[in-house]
């Protein structure tokens, strides 16, 4: 008897240690399995996060703005004459990339570099902008596509860059007197580039029949990118010159030597003009000054000053000045002179701007006005 219970309570025994058992397998393939997925799912979250990230990344390389962004930065540094050298830019005998990277770092300076979507050429598939240096159009930088992706999406990269002073075919124009020796960036213009020959100009349009009618050249120049440094040689003389777009004109020099007896003379002319108007002087007196088209443009002058005989006034000439001395050679040149006319007219009185340019021709020994305009 006894050993029967004693069997029973070992079989109950063993199969509680069984049951134990088999809840303690169970346990730990629940955890391990917790763990496992844990751990696959992590993996696979990292993975979307750095997917993500690399698909973000390659999304804002591929907007063009950022790359906009980026050459911007590198034109501010030492990786401005690799952006040069990459862009599709043509150069003529007067400039290379060394000149073009040295100008453009000039204009950049302290400025501010920003940029805008050029109108009329933008497009999304085909992105233009205009880079500005502070206030001044630096250039116009196209972008295109990769040809292959280096990710998800292509890049965009540098295409072309043209300049906003002159470019692409547009044609600079130099004017210039006859006999002038012509330098851009220090390399001398040939005359191959000379378009026009024997120009004849104002203010010495009417003086041919008293001395050699002093002429101009024109040279010109296409394919430039930058407005180029312009140096004029005549007649021992480096020359000053005016720009209007893309048209350079080379002013004749202004001989100190000459300058005191030209003023002179000027202000004796326009001194007998005034009084002439005011009934003060004579047309003899102020013909005997001119000639050819000057003396018949005083000539004829509507006769004011008759309506002022017998009247009592004062007058003052005020202000008188001379500028824009120009000698055309030895025996031509033109000079401007200006003055305030005041007139006292006892019941009122008036103050008369007065500006003229006149050209001087050497006559006999004489300097005569050939020629005038109003200013």
């Amino acid at each position: 008897m006894d050993n029967v219970l004693d069997n029973k309570k070992e079989k109950t025994v063993v199969k509680k240690k069984k049951i134990v058992r088999k809840k303690k397998t169970k346990g730990i393939s629940f955890k391990k399995f917790l763990a496992i997925y844990s751990i696959v799912l992590g993996a696979i979250g990292v993975f979307l996060l750095i997917l993500l990230f690399f698909f973000l990344k390659d999304y804002e390389s591929s907007i063009p703005a950022n790359k906009m962004d980026k050459i911007l930065a590198d034109m501010k540094t030492s990786k401005l004459e690799s952006i040069i050298e990459d862009a599709n830019i043509e150069y003529n005998e007067f400039e290379d990339s060394a000149y073009i990277s040295t100008k453009l770092k000039e204009k950049i300076g302290e400025n501010e570099l920003s940029y805008s979507k050029k109108l009329g050429e933008y497009s999304a598939s085909n992105p233009v902008y205009t880079v500005s240096a502070g206030d001044e159009d630096l250039c116009t930088i196209s972008l295109k596509k990769e040809s292959k992706k280096s990710g998800f999406f292509r890049d965009w990269k540098l295409e072309d860059v043209t300049f906003a002073a002159v470019a692409g075919s547009d044609e600079l124009n130099i004017t210039v007197p006859t006999n002038s020796t012509v330098y851009l960036n220090g390399i001398e213009v040939s005359d191959s580039y000379k378009t026009s020959t024997g120009v004849e100009f104002e203010p010495c349009l009417n003086v041919s029949k008293y001395v050699t009618t002093p002429t101009e050249e024109v040279y010109t120049v296409t394919g430039l990118n930058l407005m180029p440094e312009l140096t004029v040689n005549y007649e021992g003389y480096e020359l000053k010159y005016e720009a209007n777009d893309n048209n350079l004109t080379a002013l004749y020099p202004s001989v100190d030597s000459m300058y005191e007896t030209a003023s002179a003379n000027a202000m004796e002319v326009l001194e007998c003009y005034g009084k002439y108007i005011i009934n003060r002087g004579s047309l003899e007196t102020l013909s005997s000054h001119m000639l050819g088209k000057a003396k018949t443009y005083v000539a004829n002058i509507p006769a004011v000053w008759a309506f002022l005989v017998g009247k009592k006034f004062s007058y003052e000439f005020r202000d008188m000045a001379t500028s824009n001395f120009r000698v055309y050679s030895s025996d031509c040149y033109s000079i401007d002179v200006s003055c305030v006319l005041y007139v006292n007219w006892g019941d009122g009185e008036k103050s008369y701007d007065t500006n003229y340019r006149y050209t001087f021709v050497n006559v006999n020994g004489s300097w005569k006005v050939a020629d005038l305009s109003v200013l």
